[in-house]
């Protein structure tokens, strides 16, 4: 039984990414919004969602994924470039005290369209090691972010698929990973 709870009308102009916190508590969204935030976590309490706080980057987010142990959010698309910084393809925000704490800011792919259009953190995270999976087009790769919040290639593992990948979710207990290509072709890896 679906009961309607609550609505945010007219809030944003397009919502690209919606991700629930490990806690249920908090809801972040990616979005493309005239009055310029881009990054909004709202706290669901007592069935209303409150807005917690905003980031207002220049370029829309299109992915938001929470970590899935701690209130660290990441914040993906194309050139994201976090005001007064450089072009960034992620980041990486702590919520404290229901605000949004900026850890860090890569750019990970070559400058310019398409950005990152999948991230996944893994189930299994440790406090040292934090597994993600991210594409850009064909090219897929599988690597951490460390406790300073920076992606690093120590662990990498780069691939390139027969089309462009679509879709790509982990395992429960992170040892597998699937990716959806374009082309209809589902592939399993191991990692």
């Amino acid at each position: 039984n679906l009961n309607f709870s609550y609505s945010i009308e007219n809030a944003f102009d397009e919502i690209y990414s919606l991700d629930w916190s490990y806690t249920g508590s908090y809801l972040a969204v990616g979005a493309n919004q005239s009055a310029n935030k881009e990054v909004i976590v709202y706290k669901y309490e007592d069935d209303i969602l409150q807005e917690k706080d905003s980031v207002d980057l220049v370029n829309d987010v299109e992915i938001m994924r929470w970590h899935p142990t701690k209130l660290i959010l990441a914040a993906a698309g194309n050139d994201l470039v976090d005001p007064g910084g450089t072009d960034e393809d992620i980041v990486i925000y702590e919520l404290l005290n229901d605000s949004l704490i900026r850890k860090n800011g890569q750019n990970l792919f070559t400058p310019g369209p398409p950005g990152v259009q999948m991230f996944e953190w893994s189930p299994a995270c440790t406090d040292d090691y934090n597994y993600v999976a991210l594409s850009k087009q064909a090219a897929f790769y599988v690597g951490y972010i460390n406790s300073s919040w920076v992606y690093s290639t120590a662990d990498d593992i780069g691939k390139s698929f027969s089309g462009n990948i679509n879709s790509l979710s982990w395992s429960s207990g992170g040892d597998y990973f699937v990716v959806g290509l374009n082309n209809g072709i589902v592939s399993v890896c191991e990692y």
